[in-house]
């Protein structure tokens, strides 16, 4: 949503109508992450950072899983030295399939319950 509505989600963010992270926290999320197949094991650890500075009232919650459809491209990280946004199956990809273009994606999402 930042990306695609920056207005929008400064206005959520800021009046508190979602809890949402601030530009610079997406950021330094987004430099941590690394696409891979599967669920990627450092965004438990952030979480499980995040849950101990939480109200233990905030810990209990949903942890909910939905697949999303992406614009298919590539680019190249020159820190990394690698190219994001091909299929990656974990080594169960065809030779085809390492060239094409992927376009979808997991996302997960946690969401305290605040009876």
């Amino acid at each position: 949503m930042r990306i695609k509505a920056p207005a929008l989600y400064e206005k959520l963010r800021t009046e508190n109508k979602l809890a949402l992270p601030s530009k610079r926290t997406l950021n330094r999320y987004i430099q941590n992450l690394r696409p891979c197949y599967g669920l990627q094991e450092n965004v438990f650890e952030m979480m499980k950072i995040k849950a101990a500075h939480m109200p233990e009232s905030e810990r209990h919650g949903c942890l909910a899983f939905d697949e999303m459809t992406l614009e298919a491209r590539t680019s190249f990280d020159k820190n990394s030295k690698q190219v994001s946004g091909l299929v990656i199956l974990g080594g169960h990809e065809t030779e085809a399939e390492k060239l094409k273009r992927g376009d979808q994606d997991l996302v997960k999402t946690f969401q305290p319950f605040r009876g």
